[in-house]
């Protein structure tokens, strides 16, 4: 995890409300402080459109099966470097925009996944002078499927297969 530290100085100018009571020309003196906070970078994934890739396939079809797409959106802290994909195994993340990996679902059809980045939509800073509190950066992905054509496939029956993307920061 990356740590940032931000740090501040404010003057205190007189002790408040009291103060105006007091002899003019008495100095009260200044106090100097300064504000800090350590700082954790991060990012989030903000609910996908859909979790299930789904399509029809008629064994030894002429053509490929592309599936529905997913969209999925991820904040991260600004200026933080692009989160990196992989297909389960967060050592062999990559930065590419485009990251594919192929398997086979429980009826031996077989698929590549993929997923693709878009540019990143930079967010706004905070601004002491107002409400702003700043936006994050947002990386849009989108995921999907496609089958090969002419596979025979089977009959066997079981639960459909699962892929988890890891996205590393």
């Amino acid at each position: 995890m990356k740590t940032i530290k931000v740090s501040a100085v404010l003057a205190l100018a007189g002790f408040a409300a009291g103060a105006s009571a007091q002899t003019a020309g008495t100095s009260f003196g200044n106090q100097s402080f300064t504000v800090s906070a350590t700082f954790t970078a991060q990012c989030r994934i903000i609910a996908p459109s859909s979790n299930s890739l789904t399509t029809s396939y008629t064994a030894f079809q002429a053509g490929a099966a592309a599936t529905n797409s997913i969209t999925m959106n991820v904040e991260c802290t600004r200026g933080q470097a692009t989160p990196k994909m992989s297909w389960g195994d967060a050592s062999a993340a990559v930065a590419d925009a485009t990251h594919e990996s192929t398997g086979l679902t429980n009826n031996n059809l077989q698929y590549t996944i993929k997923a693709e980045r878009a540019a990143v939509a930079a967010g706004s800073a905070a601004t002491a002078s107002s409400t702003l509190t700043g936006t994050p950066d947002v990386h849009a992905y989108t995921v999907s499927a496609t089958f090969l054509a002419g596979q025979a496939g089977s009959t066997t029956a079981g639960t459909a297969a699962t892929r988890t993307l890891t996205l590393v920061y």
